[in-house]
This record gives structure tokens, C-alpha cells and sequence, in this order.
């Protein structure tokens, strides 16, 4: 019985910690916290999935958030610029609405670049991936 017991431990701890993510922090102040997590996203099962950043938001505060800002994303060192006319619906500045002391993180299944950013395709002749993000606060 305290075999089984510790191969079952054993196993869960293995599956867990291949499970948990580490959230590398982009952005702090006194109200959020913005953190990415790099991960392989390949929801049509296709040879070379596409690596993106997860991005997760953490309400600071025990009052409903609202923060407005832009990221600024390097490509291959070469910062892209996005404008309005882009081909590209996602609006160039995001929003994301917070309650108090929420955590909302992004998944492979996200749409929006708010909760998923492009990061890198793997495919070995594409080179292009994000070399730096940064985010740049808006006022309202």
C-alpha cells in the first residue's frame, strides 16, 4: 500500500510541475501587475505550432480596475509599428477591465492579443520572433 501510495505522489508531483507555468513580470504599478509565459500553442495539430506569450493581469487593488495601454512589440530587434489602417482588427490600443483583486490569464484558445501575443513560429526556415515587449500606459 505505501508503494502504491508513493508511486501516486510520485506521478502527481511529475504532472503538476509539467503543468505550472513560470510568469516572467512586463509590467508593474501600484494597481496591476502584467506578466507573460511562453508556451506552444497548436490547436489544428500541425507539424510546426506557433509559440506564443500568455499574458496574465493581476488587480492590485480591492476596487474594479479599468487600464488603458498599448504594447510595443520588437521583432527581430526592429520595433513593429501598428497603425489604424492595419489589415489586422485588434484595435492598436487594449483595455482590460479588472474587480477588485481579480487574476485573468490568456490561454491558447485567446483571440485577442490582450490576453495572447504572437511570439515565434517554430518552423525551422522562419527566424522572425519577438525580441522585446513593452507596455506603455494610456490616461483615459
Amino acid at each position: 500500500m505505501k508503494k502504491i501510495l508513493l508511486t501516486f505522489l510520485i506521478i502527481f508531483s511529475i504532472s503538476f510541475s509539467s503543468f505550472s507555468q513560470e510568469w516572467t513580470e512586463l509590467f508593474s504599478n501600484d494597481n496591476i501587475i502584467i506578466e507573460t509565459t511562453e508556451v506552444e500553442c497548436n490547436p489544428h495539430n500541425k507539424q510546426y505550432p506557433f509559440t506564443y506569450l500568455l499574458v496574465k493581469y493581476t488587480n492590485k487593488t480591492s476596487e474594479p480596475l479599468d487600464f488603458f495601454f498599448e504594447f510595443e512589440i520588437w521583432q527581430n530587434d526592429v520595433k513593429i509599428v501598428k497603425t489604424p489602417a492595419d489589415a489586422s482588427d485588434e484595435p492598436i490600443k487594449k483595455h482590460i477591465s479588472l474587480e477588485s483583486n481579480e487574476v485573468r490569464e490568456g490561454s491558447c484558445n485567446e483571440k485577442s492579443e490582450v490576453y495572447k501575443i504572437f511570439y515565434k513560429a517554430n518552423h525551422p526556415s522562419v527566424e522572425n520572433k519577438v525580441t522585446k515587449i513593452q507596455i506603455k500606459q494610456l490616461i483615459k
